[in-house]
């Protein structure tokens, strides 16, 4: 038993060094993938869509769109928004459809080195890995990071992957998208969302 226990401790602190180590690299480094790419190519057999765009490249408005539609406290916060965990509880409790309340941090520590679900586990593990990003990286890596991992449509991943579905000829991420009501309405590319892109270009224009 006290084998065990010990071969467990070790395997867990194994693997949060190699989660700390690859979140020191990737503070720097472009993403070459995430655990939920990974996933998706093993279950559609095909690979994923996915480019990597600097930060500085991507229209300041599509970090404004994200951060309102995703996380309206992400600048204040550090990983956790314990009022909308609160409200989500509440709303659980009553019925209904489940509510949840992860920031955009909580988001992308789920997405690079987790799997889909809701257990308790991979709630705990995700929570250690958030304080981890939030110690490790500034808010505005966080933020590229994000835009450029999250799913925008049926295997497609990313703001450039999805303006690139768009715009074969030219990414919407060079392009100011001011009237952008939600980031994920903005990332439904296979249910036709790059014609609601390509107005709110014209519009912006």
């Amino acid at each position: 038993m006290r084998r065990l226990l010990l071969f467990l401790f070790r395997a867990v602190f194994g693997a949060f060094a190699a989660a700390a180590l690859a979140i020191t690299v990737f503070s720097v480094v472009p993403l070459p993938t995430t655990a939920f790419m990974i996933e998706d190519a093993i279950t559609r057999l095909s690979v994923p869509d996915y480019h990597w765009r600097s930060g500085a490249s991507i229209s300041p408005h599509l970090f404004i769109a994200v951060v309102a539609a995703e996380d309206q406290r992400f600048d204040s916060h550090h990983g956790f928004d314990f009022g909308a965990i609160e409200k989500a509880a509440r709303h659980n409790r009553s019925g209904g459809n489940v509510r949840g309340a992860s920031t955009i941090s909580q988001q992308v520590a789920k997405n690079v080195f987790l799997w889909p679900g809701r257990s308790w586990a991979r709630k705990g593990i995700e929570a250690v890995l958030t304080v981890m990003i939030e110690t490790m990286w500034t808010k505005r890596r966080i933020l590229d990071v994000y835009v450029n991992i999250a799913e925008m449509g049926d295997g497609v991943y990313g703001a450039e992957a999805a303006g690139r579905r768009c715009w074969p000829r030219r990414s919407p991420i060079r392009t100011t998208i001011a009237s952008t009501r939600r980031a994920d309405t903005c990332g439904a590319v296979s249910s036709g969302s790059c014609a609601r892109w390509q107005r709110s270009a014209a519009r912006a224009g």
